[in-house]
């Protein structure tokens, strides 16, 4: 383990009403956030380096800036903004990491996962 890992740092994530997490599906960092997708509350929750909470990421609704159900999450760390795929409105929606709303597109076909590559949006399949 010691040639893979060098170092294990622990970061406490403030808990308050509204950071609370259930069901952590994933964790992504951009040098100096994290964004941590919760499964169980559908929610993409934003915290600094430090753990300390600073906003929510998208709103749980059937309007066109709205989500249904959070299915991935993908970071463009060049552009500072995330993208969540949402399966039950087969969308996906782009933010800043303020939280603010850019745009949504849908698909017409079943997907499961999405990464940036080359500042493009790559499709897994279902």
């Amino acid at each position: 383990m010691n040639d893979i890992i060098y170092d294990i740092e622990l970061t406490p994530l403030e808990t308050t009403s509204e950071s609370l997490t259930g069901r952590i599906h994933n964790i992504l960092y951009d040098s100096n956030f994290y964004f941590i997708h919760d499964k169980r509350n559908n929610k993409l929750l934003r915290f600094n380096k430090n753990g300390k909470f600073l906003n929510s990421i998208g709103t749980i609704g059937k309007g066109p800036q709205e989500l249904l159900r959070i299915r991935d999450v993908a970071i463009n760390t060049e552009k500072k903004f995330i993208s969540i795929l949402d399966s039950k409105s087969r969308k996906v929606s782009r933010y800043r990491y303020s939280g603010e709303f850019i745009d949504s597109k849908p698909f017409y076909y079943m997907v499961s996962e999405h990464e940036y590559g080359n500042n493009s949006l790559v499709y897994g399949p279902p």
